[in-house]
């Protein structure tokens, strides 16, 4: 009490509880009906309130610092963390530890911040440092990050988020000026409504930590997901085949081209399940044998979340949300997929034009600067897609010019994945990585970037 009313503490610092409200909903419980209620939002985790409530702790000209999970600066659950640092401290550091695990017995990715309370909002400039080794042994951490010498140490604006929280930017000065050309220039965001994540189905095969409960089961059986062989042995009535979907993986699913060749199917149901499972014997029996594991709101019978179906069907563009670089897939088939991926449908852009914009270096350099990342990975969440700027108001011919270069780039991939000698196929890669660099080059073009601003993007996507 005496150490608050004189102003608060010279400094918090320490290491959080890292808690997803999936995981264990009782402590949010807690906070939603505390004094900290206020910094409680979905998708959140614990430790966001505890930095919140560690900045009301600290006096003015004190510090705040924790090593907790990296992806708060643009996590949609962070939103209300984030209002809270800009408004009221100013950033001094930022080590993000990438994809080292600085916990052994932990697999979180985490960053060590360190800020300090102004009590006003703040754009500032902080040390950003993300480190892509450790040099084994590091006998004295603080000297070696010290002197670290690396392209990831540099001085970074820290732009206050406006109204929507956006996500906090770490970026040299002159990769700020293309993000920012690339603002001016994209007249178009997708928007929510034009795309949803792929199908939640939890139990699509069985798994190791299933046989404890159906011990007769064996690991990659199907549940959801079925083989063709399958199928055909489970002796289907033609109104018990209706209800199955071609389902679709990364094996079909490449950067640009899909393959409409696949030899799963998914067993489509959703809300209307129980409704529906009487007049399908052969399925019924099939679930039933996994009942125990399955964990659907709609369960036994019904997908977890089975998405709006038109998504599925017709032009789209398919988009893999964990990858080291876009990976953006454009299909012409009913092609129903899971969670790992994004489905893009619009009725404002042509989808091969889009393909060609998604899978550009361009579009690979804003993921990386303003998206979301786990660890070395861009994380393609819907969230990022909204914000991405995309150049759709061009003259016809440029349009034409790009969707041409896509529709080759398609031939190519799919004679590419169907060839039988290895001569061919190391001279098709040739003229896929040479294609590649003219969609390129068109992107660069519609986004009006200089040889310069190029050759900045061009070296920040060589790895």
């Amino acid at each position: 009490v005496q150490i608050m009313s004189s102003g608060g503490f010279d400094a918090v610092i320490g290491n959080p509880p890292y808690v997803k409200e999936y995981t264990n909903r009782q402590p949010f419980e807690l906070v939603r009906h505390s004094r900290n209620a206020k910094y409680y939002q979905g998708k959140m985790d614990l430790w966001y309130i505890f930095t919140c409530f560690a900045i009301d702790l600290v006096r003015i000209g004190g510090y705040h610092s924790f090593i907790a999970t990296n992806n708060w600066i643009t996590s949609a659950g962070a939103s209300l963390l984030r209002k809270k640092v800009t408004s009221e401290t100013s950033f001094l550091s930022f080590l993000d530890f990438g994809a080292i695990h600085v916990f052994t017995k932990a697999g979180i990715q985490t960053a060590i911040f360190v800020l300090l309370k102004t009590g006003t909002p703040n754009t500032c400039m902080t040390s950003f440092v993300r480190l892509r080794e450790l040099p084994a042994p590091v006998r004295d951490l603080d000297s070696y990050l010290e002197n670290v010498q690396t392209d990831d140490v540099v001085k970074h604006e820290v732009k206050v988020p406006g109204p929507s929280a956006a996500s906090f930017t770490f970026s040299k000065e002159s990769t700020t000026q293309i993000l920012d050309r690339m603002d001016d220039v994209g007249d178009m965001r997708l928007s929510k409504q034009e795309m949803t994540q792929g199908i939640v189905c939890p139990q699509d095969i069985v798994t190791k930590a299933h046989l404890s409960s159906i011990p007769d089961a064996t690991p990659g059986e199907g549940i959801f997901v079925l083989p063709m062989e399958k199928v055909d042995e489970l002796g289907l009535s033609t109104e018990e085949a209706s209800v199955l979907r071609p389902y679709y993986t990364t094996t079909e699913l490449q950067r640009f081209y899909g393959s409409d060749k696949t030899r799963l199917r998914i067993i489509y149901l959703g809300s209307n399940a129980d409704a529906r499972i009487g007049e399908l014997p052969n399925l019924k029996q099939h679930l039933d044998q996994f009942a125990t594991v399955i964990t659907s709101h709609y369960g036994p019978y019904g997908l977890h979340r089975a998405r709006n179906e038109s998504f599925f069907s017709g032009d789209a563009v398919v988009s893999l949300r964990k990858t080291k670089r876009p990976h953006f897939t454009y299909v012409d088939f009913p092609c129903y997929v899971s969670q790992t991926f994004n489905v893009i449908k619009s009725d404002r852009i042509e989808a091969k034009y889009l393909t060609g914009i998604l899978n550009s270096k361009v579009a690979w350099f804003w993921l990386e600067s303003r998206g979301k990342k786990q660890g070395d990975q861009l994380q393609v969440d819907s969230g990022p897609l909204q914000h991405l700027p995309i150049v759709s108001n061009v003259d016809s011919s440029a349009k034409d010019d790009l969707i041409s270069r896509v529709e080759f780039m398609l031939r190519l991939c799919k004679k590419s994945a169907s060839t039988k000698t290895s001569h061919e196929r190391q001279a098709l890669e040739r003229q896929i990585e040479a294609t590649d660099r003219e969609i390129d080059q068109l992107v660069y073009e519609l986004y009006e970037l200089t040889d310069e601003e190029i050759k900045i993007v061009e070296e920040a996507t060589a790895n």
